[in-house]
């Protein structure tokens, strides 16, 4: 059963702020090779709904990866997170919200460690943090 998952910061006297709905579900997955999936660990593959653009499926993947580890243990037959929508109000998106989307719907979905994936406010704007991550552009 898909889920949608609401991710929403805003920055502190009114300068705006980060928005995306991220509509989801987790299944069995059939095999790691799924075409469209992209393999994160072990079993545990995420697929991206065509016509994702190539920064938020990046960033969906870096963010799923984060606790895939976690799943893999949970699920050692496969796991595959399908993710039916990325949608989000332009004025208040960022790419790098669509790994804080996503890391925050598999932590509403399953039982799973922190990961220190994150955001806060600076004087310049958001901050993002991503605990052990690298992400996936420096």
């Amino acid at each position: 059963m898909s889920r949608t998952y609401r991710f929403r910061f805003r920055l502190p006297g009114g300068r705006g702020g980060l928005a995306a709905d991220l509509t989801a579900a987790a299944r069995p997955a059939p095999s790691p090779d799924e075409p469209g999936a992209l393999r994160l660990h072990r079993g545990i593959v995420l697929g991206v709904p065509g016509g994702t653009y190539w920064e938020d499926a990046a960033w969906l993947a870096f963010g799923a990866s984060l606790s895939a580890p976690a799943l893999a243990e949970a699920h050692p037959d496969g796991l595959l997170i399908a993710v039916h929508a990325l949608d989000h109000p332009l004025a208040d998106y960022r790419p790098e919200v669509a790994a804080l989307a996503i890391d925050a719907w598999l932590h509403a979905e399953f039982t799973l460690p922190p990961t220190g994936a994150g955001v806060t406010a600076s004087a310049t704007g958001p901050v993002f943090t991503w605990g052990a991550g690298r992400p996936p552009f420096a």
